[in-house]
């Protein structure tokens, strides 16, 4: 998609002239008005966010969005840019199937096109421009019923696939991705369709992305605010309005039906000379849709222009000439088409280089004097504290079960009365019972016989005393009959006897938290602390990055289950607060672009998107508060070429003399080219107008 496809009338404007920007997406509909202060666009006002349906709730949603944004202006503008999702375009034009919608909204609220552009190509050129550099990334629509993923490498949509929404975003992305088929991915996601989009930030940072496709680290997911895309449509499409506006090309044309015909629809003109086609070729109804879209409008030089005119006189001078007039119109279409071709076509050139691999280590100094062949940055410094949660399946075994519980018969052999205290220990075999409540045993009483002899003595009893056993376990179940002996007595004094077999102990082994469990757990919080920092950091700027200098305390931990108790997993709440040393991830790999690598690699730069910076924790100076790390670098290098002398060189020759030139660039290995419009012949030869050929080096990955 071709960025300044800016038509109409390239009248000045007057200088404080109001322009709109309308941005179609398939469910949602964003207003801006713009106006030019210098050479520079800058929004003036916004509209409201409406949403859509129908042909009618379109027309209705547009209305009530442009009334939002023209409310204080006292002329409403009419001129507008067009925004609108990718798959509506067809090459330079709006789609057939879209044209009748398009045109029925324009002529109803009285709009005149100016420009046209996909949202994402505004949204590629408005990071470029905001960044510095051309963005790397895989951007996300979000509608819906289905999300549009496009991969995006140095500026350039490398692929583009719709997948349905299944309610998984993730795995949605991931099937997406797939279908594209890359050899890596940018490891960045850039999230936009003007919404809340919170939850599908969370869906895509938690996924094991490295795990399932080509990413060289785990990317960053970023969400655009709402008004960005609308932002990007007025600015970026207003640039290139200025751009054309300023140097103006002899063919565009001041007739506004132009416009529409520009964007691929067909409109009838009155005609007051004599027709240039037969009556046997009628153009097409007003505002009718043609089946299949005309070619694009090409700027056409001047001589293009003074040929046909020429052509035409000669036609019209004299009716007795007509025979040479034939002949010379023969004779002139082959030059004619060679020039208009040679002019007017564009070629793509994709340079593939060998890349080289980049492994280095280099110092780093926050504060302090600036030290050579080293990264220096300015000390930024801040104490930042986090809350999260964490879980783990415990480790630890415990023993859990019931106790053993039955009734016994005290048995008193001394003469005096004896009282036993409840919580008395009585033992057989070392397994300990409990008596649960206090009781009292009668001493010893004598037996006669009938004579009235004394033949010997009878123990005093208690019985139906309650016991219970001291710990769990199946052993501590006693069989009817077992002796027990009593606390400290001697069993020939007093001793206990089971009434009747004791039941109810039981045991069995568990899962439980152990100390190791919760050492774990409380390492892998603080990481998570640590990580949640360094997210606070890049929300602030999506540059930033953070590395901990200090020791991380708690002011919350808080342990679901203590170490012992019976656990399948356990749990932790903890804050904590650190002090970290904030650094820009873009500064350090501009320093390495500009000062280190021209002189180790020279000729060569940094892919921007294929870079890992690792930051080792940095020592404070004694003397000063002052910093010194270093940073681990991996990243590819590729040739830096001056672009304009190539495509100088390179304009107007054969396809097949390209070669010799670009063997020239370090590491060269292949080229492909795309030239358009395929003409026979033609289309062997690189145009002419250099500012039709684009060139961009890429590598065999």
């Amino acid at each position: 998609m071709n960025l300044k496809k800016i038509l109409t009338n390239q009248k000045k404007a007057p200088e404080q002239e109001h322009f709109l920007a309308l941005e179609i997406h398939e469910s949602l509909i964003k207003v801006a008005v713009w106006k030019m202060e210098g050479n520079e666009p800058v929004i003036a006002s916004m509209g409201s966010f409406e949403l859509w349906d129908s042909e009618e709730s379109l027309i209705n949603g547009v209305d009530a969005s442009l009334s939002m944004a023209t409310k204080d202006l006292e002329k409403k503008p009419t001129k507008v840019i067009l925004g609108l999702p990718e798959p509506w375009l067809e090459g330079d034009k709006i789609h057939p199937s879209k044209t009748s919608l398009i045109k029925h909204v324009l002529t109803e609220l009285g709009l005149k096109p100016i420009g046209l552009v996909t949202s994402v190509q505004a949204i590629i050129h408005h990071l470029k421009k905001k960044e510095g550099v051309p963005p790397s990334a895989v951007l996300l629509e979000i509608y819906p019923d289905k999300v549009t993923v496009v991969v995006v490498k140095l500026g350039k949509i490398k692929a583009l696939e719709e997948v349905g929404r299944s309610g998984e975003l993730n795995k949605d992305v991931q099937e997406g991705l797939a279908r594209l088929n890359l050899d890596q991915l940018p490891s960045r996601f850039v999230l936009t369709n003007g919404s809340n989009l919170e939850n599908e930030q969370q869906q895509l940072l938690s996924y094991p992305w490295q795990d399932k496709l080509p990413f060289l680290h785990l990317p960053k997911v970023e969400v655009l605010p709402a008004e960005f895309s609308i932002e990007a449509i007025a600015l970026a499409g207003g640039s290139e309005a200025v751009s054309v506006s300023v140097t103006p090309e002899p063919s565009l044309v001041s007739d506004p039906d132009d416009n529409l015909s520009s964007f691929g629809f067909e409109v009838e003109k009155a005609t007051t000379k004599e027709p240039l086609l037969p009556p046997s070729h009628p153009e097409p109804a007003e505002g009718s849709l043609a089946d299949a879209s005309p070619p694009p409008k090409k700027n056409r030089p001047n001589y293009f222009k003074n040929i046909s005119g020429l052509l035409k006189n000669k036609l019209t001078s004299t009716k007795k000439k007509s025979g040479f007039v034939i002949v010379a119109v023969l004779l002139l279409i082959p030059v004619f088409l060679t020039i208009s071709y040679l002019a007017l076509a564009t070629a793509q050139i994709t340079i593939a280089v060998k890349e080289t691999a980049l492994e280095k280590t280099v110092d780093v100094y926050y504060g302090g004097e600036t030290m050579p062949d080293s990264i220096n940055l300015p000390v930024n410094t801040q104490t930042l504290t986090a809350s999260v949660s964490e879980s783990i399946s415990t480790t630890g075994e415990t023993l859990v079960g019931d106790k053993a519980t039955g009734t016994v018969t005290l048995y008193n052999g001394t003469d005096d009365e004896i009282t036993v205290k409840a919580g008395t220990e009585i033992e057989s075999d070392n397994l300990i019972f409990l008596i649960n409540s206090s009781a009292t045993v009668a001493s010893t009483s004598a037996s006669f016989d009938e004579n009235g002899f004394k033949t010997g003595e009878e123990y005093g009893k208690s019985e139906n005393v309650s016991v219970t056993a001291t710990s769990i376990g199946t052993r501590y179940n006693l069989s009817k009959g077992t002796q027990l002996s009593v606390g400290n007595h001697s069993r020939a004094n007093i001793y206990a006897g089971a009434e009747n077999d004791f039941t109810g102990g039981s045991s069995r082994t568990v899962k439980a938290v152990s100390e190791d469990d919760q050492q774990k757990l409380l390492e892998l919080a603080s990481e998570k602390v640590i990580s949640e920092i360094d997210s606070k950091v890049k929300d602030q700027d999506p540059n930033l990055s953070s590395v901990v200098i200090g020791q991380l305390s708690y002011s919350k931990k808080e342990f679901s289950k203590e170490v012992g108790d019976e656990a399948s997993t356990v749990e932790l709440d903890l804050t904590g607060q650190v002090k970290v040393l904030l650094y820009s991830t873009a500064e350090i790999i501009n320093q390495l672009s500009s000062q280190l690598i021209p002189k180790t690699n020279p000729g060569m730069d940094l892919l921007p998107d294929q870079i890992s910076i690792a930051i080792l924790a940095p020592k404070e100076n004694e003397d000063a508060e002052t910093y010194k790390t270093q940073a681990n670098i991996k990243g590819l290098l590729i040739p830096v070429i001056d672009q304009d002398r190539y495509i100088s060189q390179l304009k107007g020759k054969s396809v097949n003399k390209l070669k010799n030139i670009l063997e020239t660039i370090p590491g060269y290995e292949s080229t492909k080219i795309i030239i358009k419009p395929n003409v026979p012949f033609l289309s062997n030869y690189i145009p002419l107008n250099k500012n039709r050929v684009s060139l961009e080096i890429t590598t065999l990955r």
